[in-house]
């Protein structure tokens, strides 16, 4: 079995993070992702943190989170013609 599709396949259906938020020791932070056609070069889906917006303590509604996690998940819903592409690619 091709390695590729393997790691795709772990990743896509892990339970969980691979590492816990304590781990970004870097301090990384994504601030836009998008998932696209490589073919036809459509956006399928794309997401930003808005830029130059500092938020307040008291803007944020930590009380919609089950748990501290929980604020990184993404939801994708995709129509069944995704699984039909060849190419997909991730920036």
């Amino acid at each position: 079995m091709d390695f590729k599709f393997l790691s795709f396949y772990w990743l896509f259906f892990s339970s969980d993070y691979l590492c816990e938020p304590d781990a970004n020791v870097y301090d990384i932070e994504f601030t836009k992702f998008k998932i696209r056609d490589l073919d036809t070069d459509q956006i399928l889906f794309e997401i930003a943190k808005p830029e130059n917006e500092e938020l307040e303590i008291d803007d944020l509604n930590l009380e919609k989170f089950d748990d501290e996690g929980s604020a990184r998940f993404v939801r994708y819903q995709f129509t069944p013609a995704f699984l039909l592409l060849k190419h997909v690619g991730a920036t």
